[in-house]
């Protein structure tokens, strides 16, 4: 298991959470198992109530983990999204923000709590042969809302003057499925 740390893009900064960090956990039959971990004054964290889980768009509008997955050398990539409600979303691109069509997608398994000064969020999901034949990139992020409705924006890397997790530079974690995670620049 490996654990790396979430930063807050500096435009949206927040009083309510002071650290996230994501263990990014790899088994080699295709799953992998994000958990993310956030620590602050988390009673003013605003957590979606737990629900039935389902596929559901919007969900990076309020309180939301991501992963985004890449083949190391091409334009294509996959984003998934994960609320503590237990609903989530799968999309697939082409390119940058060109989305393509993505039907068949096994649903992760998703598990949340909340504590005063803790909350996290564990997915797991099964990544298809065609992303994990090679070495792959992760970009991981996370929306937080806190009670007041404010919105903060985090992740391993932001490469852009405004929150954009979709972009390249942002995916920094590279997984090379024969041996292990690695993190840097040159994961591209």
């Amino acid at each position: 298991m490996h654990q790396r740390t979430l930063i807050c893009h500096p435009q949206t900064l927040t009083s309510v959470t002071s650290e996230m960090r994501v263990s990014v956990e790899w088994f080699h039959d295709g799953r992998c198992a994000l958990t993310y971990m956030v620590a602050g004054d988390c009673s003013r964290l605003q957590v979606p109530s737990r629900t039935l889980a389902a596929r559901v768009d919007g969900l990076w509008k309020h309180t939301c983990f991501e992963a985004f997955v890449a083949c190391q050398d091409s334009a294509g990539y996959r984003e998934y999204n994960f609320s503590p409600s237990q609903q989530w979303a799968a999309y697939a691109f082409r390119a940058y923000r060109e989305p393509i069509e993505l039907n068949e997608v096994e649903a992760p398994l998703i598990e949340a709590r909340q504590e005063r000064q803790h909350f996290v969020l564990t997915a797991c999901i099964r990544l298809d042969d065609s992303l994990t034949r090679q070495p792959f990139q992760l970009g991981l992020s996370a929306v937080l809302e806190d009670t007041d409705g404010a919105l903060s924006y985090w992740a391993l890397q932001h490469p852009a003057a405004k929150p954009d997790f979709h972009h390249r530079d942002s995916f920094v974690l590279l997984i090379d499925t024969r041996t292990s995670v690695t993190e840097g620049k040159d994961a591209r």
